[in-house]
Parts: C-alpha cells; sequence; structure tokens
C-alpha cells in the first residue's frame, strides 16, 4: 500500500507472537539502526548476526553475477536471518512496489494492500489506477487478499480485477469506516481494521504455516489482542513528552498521509488549539512539496509552521519549501527547529487566546522518516544507533553516490563498508 503498511504488518506480527508463532518482521526504511528492518519476535537482527551473514549474501550475488541492489540483499539477508533464527512465519512490508519487489519472490499465506495514493509516481504511474496494478502484483493463485479501505471506486475495481485474473481469493475487503473529519477515515483505525481482517483471513488458512497447530486469534484474551492491534511502529503518531511539552511524531511524507494526519490531529484537540499548534515539518526532495505543504495550510498557520532539513544530501532545502507557505519559520536545523516550535508554544500558553483552548496544543513533528532520528535525539529518546561506518554506509546510499544502482550493488557486493 501507499500508506499504512509498516503499521499493519507489527499489528499483525505482535498477533502472531501473541499466539506462541516465532515471528520474523522485514520492514523499511529504518529510523536509526540499519538492524531495525529485521526482527523476530520484536527483537531486532544483532550486529555479530549481522557481520556473520551478510557475506554470505554478498558471496551470492557475486557468485552468480546477480546485479542486486541494496534492497534486494538487505530482502535476502533477511529471509537468511529468519531462516536461521528458527521463525515459523514472516511478515513482509513491500518496498514502494509490489509487483517488481523482492519481498514479492515469496507465496504468501496472505496478502494485503492497505491504501492507494499516489506517490513515487515516477516508478509506480501517475494514476491511482496505475498505482493500484504494481502493488496489485503481490497478489497470488488460491492465496486470499485482503483489501484496504478505497475511496476510490476505480481503485477498488482494478484491485478486485486483479484479484479474478489471477485466481486470488477470498478476498476481503475493509469498507471504509462511518467515522472521519472533512471526508479523511481515522487512518489508525482504518489500520487496526484491516490487521484484524487479515488475522481473521490467516486464521482461515492457519494450515498453511508450518508446525503451527492453529492460529486461535478469536481465542487470545481480549486485552492481548487489543494490545496487539494497538501496536505501531515508531513515529506513526507516537506521542512524547519532551522539553514540558508534547509532541506528536508521524512520517507523514506525501498528501494523503498529511491530510489524515491532521484530520486525526482535528479529532483530538479543540480548534484554539489546533490554530495555535507549532508544526516542523522537513521533506525529501523527491516527493510533492506544493501537494504536501499546501495541506499544513488548511490546517494550521504559517507563522506557526517551522522548516527544517534534515542532514543528509536528499533532504528538500528549506529556501525550496518556503515559497510555497509563505511567512513560515526558517530553522537551519532540526534541532533548531525543536526549539523555536517549543519557544511558540510557551508564548501561546503565556497569551490571553490561550485561555479559550480546551487542551494544551501538541508540538506536531512530521515529514520525511529520514530526519527522525534526530528528532527522537533531540528529545531525549532511547536511540539504537549502527557503527559509524555502517551509518556513513547507508547515508551514501541514501544518495546513491551519484551512481546507478547496480553499480552501487556490485561495490557492495565486492566488499564495500557497509558489512
Amino acid at each position: 500500500g501507499t500508506n499504512g503498511k509498516g503499521s499493519v504488518c507489527m499489528k499483525v506480527a505482535r498477533a502472531l507472537e501473541a499466539t506462541g508463532v516465532r515471528t520474523g518482521l522485514f520492514v523499511s526504511p529504518h529510523i536509526s539502526s540499519f538492524r531495525e528492518r529485521m526482527q523476530v519476535n520484536g527483537v531486532p537482527i544483532s550486529e555479530a548476526e549481522v557481520e556473520r551473514l551478510v557475506p554470505r549474501v554478498f558471496a551470492c550475488a557475486g557468485a552468480g553475477e546477480v546485479p542486486a541492489t541494496f534492497f534486494e540483499m538487505t530482502t535476502a539477508l533477511a529471509f537468511l536471518h529468519f531462516q536461521q533464527a528458527g521463525a515459523q512465519a514472516a511478515v513482509l512490508e513491500t518496498g514502494l512496489g509490489g509487483r517488481l519487489d523482492s519481498t514479492n519472490i515469496c507465496k504468501p499465506t496472505v496478502s494485503v494492500i492497505t491504501s492507494i495514493s499516489c506517490d513515487h509516481t515516477k516508478i509506480l504511474g501517475d494514476t491511482e489506477e496505475a498505482i493500484a496494478v504494481e502493488k496489485a502484483g503481490i497478489m497470488k493463485s488460491g492465496v486470499p487478499v485482503v483489501i484496504g479501505p478505497m475511496k476510490n471506486r476505480s481503485v477498488l475495481d482494478v484491485l478486485l480485477a486483479v484479484a479474478k485474473e489471477k485466481g486470488a481469493g477470498p478476498v476481503h475487503v475493509v469498507e471504509p469506516s462511518a467515522s472521519s473529519v472533512d471526508g479523511v477515515d481515522d487512518f489508525m483505525l482504518d489500520n487496526e481494521r484491516v490487521a484484524a481482517a487479515t488475522l481473521r483471513a490467516l486464521e482461515e488458512s492457519h494450515g498453511d504455516i508450518e508446525s503451527d497447530p492453529g492460529l486461535a486469534f478469536s481465542a487470545l484474551p481480549a486485552d492481548i489482542l487489543s494490545a496487539a492491534l494497538a501496536a505501531s511502529p515508531p513515529c506513526r503518531f507516537e506521542r512524547v513528552s519532551s522539553h514540558g511539552e508534547e509532541f506528536v511524531l508521524d512520517v507523514a511524507h506525501n498528501p494523503a498521509a498529511m491530510r489524515m494526519l491532521f484530520s486525526r490531529i482535528a479529532q483530538k484537540y479543540a480548534p484554539e488549539a489546533l490554530s495555535s499548534m507549532p508544526v516542523v515539518v522537513g521533506m525529501s526532495i523527491d516527493k510533492d512539496l506544493t501537494e504536501c505543504l499546501g495541506c499544513l495550510t488548511e490546517w494550521v498557520s504559517a507563522e506557526n509552521v517551522f522548516l527544517v532539513q534534515a542532514g543528509h544530501p536528499r533532504a528538500a532545502p528549506v529556501s525550496d519549501m518556503l515559497p510555497l507557505i509563505p511567512g513560515a519559520n526558517t530553522c537551519s536545523s532540526v534541532e533548531e527547529g525543536i526549539a523555536k516550535a517549543v519557544e511558540r508554544n510557551q508564548q501561546f500558553l503565556a497569551s490571553p487566546q490561550s485561555r479559550g483552548a480546551d487542551s494544551r496544543p501538541p508540538i506536531i513533528v512530521c515529514g520525511s522518516l529520514y530526519m527522525m532520528d534526530a528528532v527522537r535525539t533531540e528529545l531525549g529518546m532511547d536511540v539504537v544507533t549502527d557503527p559509524d561506518v555502517v551509518q556513513q554506509a547507508w547515508s551514501d546510499r541514501k544518495v546513491g553516490l551519484n551512481k546507478g544502482e547496480d553499480e552501487h550493488a556490485k561495490e557492495i557486493a565486492g566488499g564495500g563498508s557497509i558489512a
């Protein structure tokens, strides 16, 4: 899906673990540590295991002269780790696509498509229908499919047509919820509903998971099942208390995600708080900046927006964003953006207009996932990091070193520093 993949994957993985199934979870990208991408029962792969297994992946790619990309090698590493760690099930988050994604090499027990909206249009297509075709590439003959809420009927029609063509099924469609603000659904509730539908589909087809006597999700105590469905990855409407303030961290980085984020904010806070709420935002240069930042101006006044540039070359410069929100505050770093937002919130609380607010406004930090490592560090949160050589290799990968993907992968396969 375009949005919601990581959250649904974590919810399903936590529910599997609750039934006693040893579960691997593969997600991307990571926030602070490469090792976040592959976990077994919630524990990331260790540095020692990465050092032990990565050479095997490199050797295999080299021996077969496979021009594997970074993501393909990471997928192979995850599969190898899950096998070595004795995982009985694996929950796989696809990369940006589906049809040509390296995770699509497997035949799944259930295929899930969470949502469809426009993102990565240069690769996936410039319409929701074209993107839906790429996402639907994960459907397989005889494999159940869960389709999340689709407001665009033509997108749902495309997904159903592909399912029929491939002989996939049964197909479980999660209908849009009746609860919404300005026509935008509560994305956290939607993710829970998609995860719950996935668990029902898994329970119906539990015999496909080797050595499992039965996935009785319905037999789990209500509190345990609720906790699993409430699980969410970091920086997905994550609430944090720091600097004497409440923060909400969210990696909303495309127009649909921005609208869903601020519709949820509008559900939870009074209009007075919403209008004065500070927002720290940084984006990647390849995103639709006009649409994403335009969403902000629908909810927040420009003087309460703090524009930052994350510390890597793919980040959108503040100078590119400012013309899209005239009057916004420019900041030289993520840390300065947070400091200025805290100061603005303190000014609001000391002002006469704050007396009419029903609740204290949070500080929203949203946009590119790549800035969240610096955000979490600044807020004093526990951050797991990699050795400097791995951090540098990942930083180089984010900009591609101005090389083609295949050339970069061949360099790594020949003994690059990421190992």
